[in-house]
Parts: C-alpha cells; sequence; structure tokens
C-alpha cells in the first residue's frame, strides 16, 4: 500500500475552508480500452479493466486503469488503491469494510466519478475526485481530502457520515446540491468552496480554515444543525449568497457577508454567536426568539433587520462589541439589543432606527452614537451603562436612565416622547429639545452645560445644574416644575416664556431668570445667589423667598410666605411689592452696613395685612439707643403699613425696639425698658389689645400698630423669653 497513505491511516484530521471558484474537470485522456474475455484479471494487479456488470473487491488491491460502465463496482472487504486511473460511469460502492485510497491526479490518473459513488466505508483521496457523478455518505462512511487532493463535484452530495478536508486539500461543490446531516471539518489551511447550488446543513459543520459561500445558491443551517468556524484569524467564511440559519452558528473567525444581495437569516430559535470577527456589507435578517451573541467585534456595513436578540457580552478577555458603520442601517423592528458588560459597546455611525416594539437595553456597556439614533420604542439604561451621544439622538418613544447620559458639544437630543432620569447622570454640552415628557426623578441629576429647551413638560425631583455657560429656554407653552425634594440650581441663563412652578423644592439663583413667563411658588425655597429676575410674574404664594439679588420684576408675597434678603444680604425689587398677608424677614448680626438685611424697592410697596419680622443672629445685642437704618428703602408710594404685625426672633427682653419711616426709608430703632414695677400702672389697662404709637418724624405723624396676641406690651419690649426661630429656614 502506498506510504503516504499509510501513515494517513485513513483517519487524517477533517477540516472545512473555501474555495473563490468551483473548479472545473480537467479532461482525462485516454479513458482505458477494453480488453477482450468475460473474466477480469487477478485483482492484485487490475490493469485496464471494464466492469459491464458486477464486480467486487474483497481484498486490497491496486489500480492501473479501471472503467465501470453501466455496471457495478463493490469493495467490501478490502482496498482499491488507485495510483492510475478510475472511471465511474455507473456506480462504485464501497462497503463499511472496504475503502479507496486515491493517489491519481489527471490528466492520466485520478477517479473521474460520472455515475454514483456510495461511501459506507473510508475514502482517502490524496490525489484528485472529480465530475458530474453523485455521492453518497452514509452513516458509517468517510470521504476523507488530504494534502493535495482536489475535490471537485457539480452533482449531488449528500453526508451522512463524515467529511474532511485537511492539510491544505482543496474541495469544491457546485452545480448540484449539499446536504449534510453527519459532520463536516474543513481544517486548518484547507479551502472549500461551494458553487451554483443550495447547501442543507442539519449536523455538525466546522471550520477552521477558508469557506466560500460567494457563488452558492444558497446555505441553510437547519433546526438540528451547529456551524462552527475556529478562533483564528485565518479562519474565514466569505458569504456572497444566502445563508438561512435555524439552528446554531459559532463564528471563532471570520464571517463576512460580501454586499447587496447577500443575506444572513436567523429564523426562529436560531442561534449566531460571534466570538471572532463578523462583517456584513449584505444583509441580515433576525426573526422574533432567535440569538445573535457576540463576545468580540461584529461590524454592519449593509443593513440588519433585528426582530430577535442581540447580547453583546464579555467572555474570558473577550469582549463583545456591535459597529454599525456610516453605510449601515441597523432597523430593531421587534427585537431587543443587550449591552450587557462592562467594556461592551454598540457603535453606532450609521443610522439605527429602535421601532415602536423594539428595545435597547444597555446594563452595563456603552452606546455611542455618531450618527442617526431613532427610538420609538423602549430604550433604558442600567447600572453602569452609558449612551454617548455626539450627533443626532430623537426619542419619540420611552427613554429611561439609570447610569450614564453624555450628549457632547454640537450634539443634539430631541424628545417628543418619555424621559426618565431615573436616579442617573444626564450631561448635556449640546442641545436638547423637549416636547414630550421629561422627567429628572429622585437622586437623579442633570447637568446642562449647553443649551436646554422645554416646550411642554420638564419636571424635577432630583438635582438640575444650569452652569454658568449653560442656557434653559421654557418656550410659551413649556412647564418648569420643582417637586418637593428637587433642587434646581441655575449659575447660567434662564429664558421663561412659560411657567415655572417651584412645588416644594429649591430653587437656587445665581444666574440670570428673565423673559415675558411666570415664575410661582407654592412651597418650599426660591434662593437668590446674587442673580437677576426679570420676569412679567413673580408670585411667592407659599414658602420663602431668600437671598440677595436682583429683582427687574413684581413681587407678590402671599400669605404664609416669606420674603427677605437673608445671611444678611440686599435685595433689590425694580417694580412694585404686594404684600397680602406674607412675611418680610430681616436678619440681623450687626448694626454696621452689610450685617443686615436691607430691602430696595424701586417701585411702590403695599401691605395688606402681614408680617414684619425681625431675627437676630450668632446671639448679637444692639445696644440702646443704635439704631438699624434703612433696612426697607421705597421710592414709590407706600400704603397698609399701619396693617403689619412686627415680631421679633432671638431678641433681649431688656430691650425695646420701634420703626420710624420718612420718605420710604425706615429705621428699626433700639430703647431700653424700664423695669416692670414703674410700668405696671401704665400697661394694666391695655392688657390685651392692640397698643397704637404715634411719632413725629420729620414733621410728618406716621402710625404703627403693635399686635402680640394677647399679651401685655411693654413700649415695644422684646418677649421676656427669646422666641424660637420658625421652622422656614434660611438656606
Amino acid at each position: 500500500m502506498n506510504e503516504s497513505l499509510q501513515r494517513s491511516g485513513f483517519c487524517a484530521r477533517f477540516v472545512l475552508l473555501a474555495a473563490s471558484a468551483v473548479i472545473s474537470s480537467p479532461a482525462f485522456a485516454n479513458p482505458c480500452p477494453p480488453l477482450p474475455g468475460s473474466t477480469p484479471p487477478p485483482y492484485d494487479a487490475i490493469r485496464n479493466h471494464v466492469v459491464t456488470g458486477g464486480d467486487s473487491i474483497a481484498s486490497g488491491t491496486a489500480n492501473g486503469c479501471t472503467v465501470t460502465s453501466a455496471g457495478t463496482l463493490e469493495i467490501s472487504g478490502g482496498v482499491l488503491v488507485n495510483n492510475g486511473l478510475l472511471i465511474n460511469q455507473g456506480a462504485v460502492l464501497v462497503d463499511a469494510g472496504g475503502g479507496i485510497g486515491n493517489l491519481g491526479s489527471s490528466p492520466t490518473g485520478g477517479l473521474l466519478n460520472n455515475g454514483t459513488l456510495t461511501i459506507g466505508g473510508n475514502v482517502n483521496n490524496f490525489g484528485q475526485l472529480l465530475g458530474t457523478g453523485s455521492i453518497s455518505i452514509l452513516s458509517s462512511g468517510l470521504l476523507d481530502n488530504s494534502g493535495s487532493g482536489l475535490i471537485s463535484a457539480s452533482s449531488a452530495v449528500s453526508n451522512a457520515g463524515s467529511m474532511r478536508n485537511e492539510l491544505g486539500a482543496q474541495t469544491s461543490l457546485g452545480g448540484g446540491s449539499f446536504s449534510s446531516s453527519g459532520t463536516v471539518l474543513n481544517d486548518t489551511g484547507s479551502l472549500w468552496s461551494f458553487g451554483q447550488l443550495s447547501a442543507t446543513n442539519s449536523g455538525s459543520f466546522t471550520n477552521n480554515g477558508v469557506l466560500d459561500i460567494t457563488t452558492a445558491t444558497s446555505f441553510a443551517n437547519g433546526a438540528g444543525g451547529n456551524f462552527v468556524t475556529g478562533a483564528s484569524s485565518s479562519t474565514t467564511v466569505q458569504l456572497n449568497s444566502v445563508f438561512d440559519n435555524r439552528g446554531a452558528v459559532l463564528n471563532g473567525g471570520q464571517f463576512s457577508i460580501s454586499g447587496s444581495g447577500d443575506v444572513l437569516n436567523l429564523r426562529a430559535s436560531g442561534a449566531f454567536t460571534n466570538s471572532g470577527s463578523f462583517q456584513n456589507n449584505g444583509t441580515v435578517n433576525t426573526e422574533s426568539s432567535s440569538q445573535f451573541n457576540s463576545f468580540a467585534a461584529a461590524t454592519n456595513n449593509g443593513t440588519f433587520n433585528h426582530s430577535g436578540t442581540l447580547n453583546l457580552q464579555q467572555l474570558g478577555g473577550s469582549i463583545g462589541s456591535f459597529t454599525n458603520a456610516a453605510s449601515g442601517t441597523f432597523n430593531n423592528t421587534g427585537g431587543t439589543i443587550y449591552i450587557q458588560d462592562l467594556g461592551t459597546a454598540f457603535y453606532n455611525a450609521g443610522k439605527l432606527d429602535n421601532q415602536a416594539a423594539a428595545a435597547i437595553t444597555n446594563v452595563n456597556g456603552v452606546v455611542d452614537n455618531s450618527g442617526s439614533l431613532t427610538n420609538e420604542g423602549r430604550s433604558g439604561l442600567s447600572g453602569a451603562g452609558t449612551i454617548s451621544n455626539a450627533a443626532g439622538f430623537t426619542n419619540s418613544g420611552s427613554f429611561t436612565n439609570l447610569g450614564t447620559v453624555v450628549n457632547t458639544a454640537g450634539a443634539n437630543f430631541a424628545n417628543s416622547g418619555s424621559v426618565a432620569n431615573g436616579g442617573g447622570t444626564f450631561n448635556n454640552a449640546g442641545t436638547v429639545s423637549n416636547s414630550g415628557s421629561f422627567t429628572n426623578l429622585n437622586g437623579a441629576v442633570v447637568s446642562n452645560t449647553g443649551t436646554f429647551t422645554n416646550s411642554a413638560s420638564l419636571a424635577n425631583y432630583g438635582t438640575f445644574t444650569n452652569a454658568a455657560s449653560g442656557s434653559v429656554i421654557n418656550a410659551a407653552n413649556g412647564v418648569i416644575n420643582n417637586y418637593a425634594g428637587g433642587i434646581f440650581q441655575n449659575n447660567g441663563a434662564i429664558t421663561d416664556n412659560g411657567r415655572i412652578n417651584n412645588a416644594g423644592g429649591s430653587f437656587y439663583i445665581a444666574g440670570t431668570l428673565s423673559g415675558n413667563g411666570s415664575y410661582v411658588q407654592t412651597s418650599g425655597l426660591t434662593k437668590m445667589q446674587g442673580g437677576i429676575v426679570s420676569l412679567g410674574t413673580f408670585d411667592i404664594a407659599g414658602g420663602s423667598l431668600l437671598g440677595g439679588g436682583t429683582l427687574n420684576t413684581s413681587l407678590i408675597d402671599r400669605l404664609g410666605s416669606i420674603f427677605g434678603p437673608g445671611d444678611p444680604n440686599t435685595t433689590v425689587l425694580n417694580g412694585s411689592l404686594s404684600v397680602l398677608g406674607g412675611a418680610l424677614l430681616i436678619q440681623i448680626a450687626g448694626t454696621g452696613a452689610g450685617q443686615y438685611d436691607v430691602i430696595r424697592v424701586n417701585g411702590s410697596a403695599t401691605f395688606t395685612g402681614g408680617i414684619l419680622e425681625f431675627q437676630f443672629l450668632n446671639g448679637f445685642v444692639p445696644a440702646a439707643g443704635s439704631a438699624i437704618k434703612g433696612f426697607l428703602n421705597v421710592s414709590g408710594a407706600v400704603a397698609g403699613i399701619d396693617s403689619v404685625t412686627y415680631q421679633f426672633l432671638n431678641a433681649d427682653p431688656s430691650l425695646g425696639f420701634s420703626v420710624s419711616g420718612s420718605g420710604g426709608s425706615y429705621d428699626l430703632l433700639v430703647t431700653a425698658v424700664p423695669e416692670p414695677a414703674t410700668s405696671a400702672l401704665f400697661l394694666g389697662g391695655i392688657a390685651g389689645v392692640g397698643w397704637m404709637w404715634r411719632r413725629k418724624s420729620s414733621g410728618a405723624t406716621i402710625a404703627w400698630r403693635m399686635r402680640c396676641s394677647g399679651r401685655p406690651l411693654r413700649r415695644l419690649r422684646a418677649p421676656e423669653a427669646a422666641r424660637q426661630p420658625r421652622d422656614e429656614s434660611v438656606h
């Protein structure tokens, strides 16, 4: 027996590789001339033999030239070693105990199969196996193509056993059909190509070499099929047709879909797992309940229509990523994209459309958009997930962020649906346009250094910071609600042409708040931090307005609310002041300039009841005879100030106080109070009633009414014990 055949032991490793074209059968020269006589020569040295009926080989033999013409050659118990030419025009049957070792090559040798070749034993090809006939490999059979071997078949090939292409061999199948329910191996360095045929695998197909499906009509991996490409950069699958998968595809090498018209279909329950390199230049269609799992790099340059599940995961040191390139279109029509693990990423430079019934869930990875990202369905982030938008992100569906969103400078985030920042961080350095619902939930953070435009609903329960470089525009139909627990910090510019409601939150103004809209506070805190307010309506209907700054607006201070600079500070009101039962708070830490609050009203002041409350800070006790000068300055008319109730917090009980006003400037005067024994007769008759004190000041008589809840007054003397501060703290 030939040495190379003996070395192979008919058990050589089997590898699947692909060719770039179907290999045509070379012409065989001078087929064997028939010999006279009906008795074949001895089988140990067959030469120039013609099988016209039925012959069999039961022991090993060598062949020079054998032709089957409408006959059957059965190899049942031995091995036919073909060093010459074996032409099958009828039928060759290799039984389970038989075999063929083909060493012959064209033009004068080889195995030319133009009939039927049925393999139940072993056929080892080191030469050329060519022809237009069919090949059928039974469950017990093996077709092993090795070394310099070449198999080129243009008819039906069916495999229920085992096919191996190894050690640099080439297998080219085209023009007929290919079906395998057995095992196929195209090994390292070998090439396997499918020509114009339909190929079906329901067994195991492993490619560690080059597999070329560029000219095949289709390749179908059936429901029970397992298609594997090995983990090597030299392992490639080149697809230029239709690959239809209902089973499992495991890619550890390079899987490439060539171009337009070339299709990978993942049918229901089918799975494609990529741990190598996947590149689509054609079309990928994934059906519902199918899976595309990537632990390595996958790239789409064509069209990816997705209704199944796309998982980007990490396995060992391999990290899954999916790149939708600038020329790519990813249509998520009803599927789910999971970006599961740290380091995994979905990069979109093309068009990514997440449609109404679809979902994108970014658990711990990255969605990086430099193209067009449209969400009409459900898109979410959880854990440490990040979405970075450097181009256009349009949301008309539901978007939830529990991770980090970064809208970079020059990028646009447009929402007409629902956005919930649910404990995550939303950083905007570009443009945000909200015409839907944008909710910043408790514990969540919005940081704006760009432009944020609201023309619908913006609700804040968390922290919303508008930086010094930031701009928030509340359009005519826009409503901004700052609810209990919410902190809205404005260091930049807010333009309000709609309505801002502070309903229990804290609203800090260190920048500007301007426009033709309104600001209404029903509860909570508005704190001026040197900022400027220029609005049509500024209504403090509850809570506190504190801090220093400039109000270029009219101010309404309603019952239950407090207005005062605080800290101490100075507030300038360039408009009218209407105190409708509210409180004015003046904090005092000394009598020098800057040591007590000052309210300057460049307009009129109208009082309808209300409270003027003086609060002494840090244990400060003014000296008798001193004054807090100009704590209230009104440039216009003052009406109803005699209806105000005065209150003193943390005052020394040995002191009395009176308010003096002239020309719109009001002072708090400090006096010593007589001992109770010297004033008892004076006070005894007026306990429990109001007390009118008149004082002459610069030729004018000004009346002040003091009320103290039924307690006798000691000529404006502070209570015996300093009253505890109110709950409304100064922030």
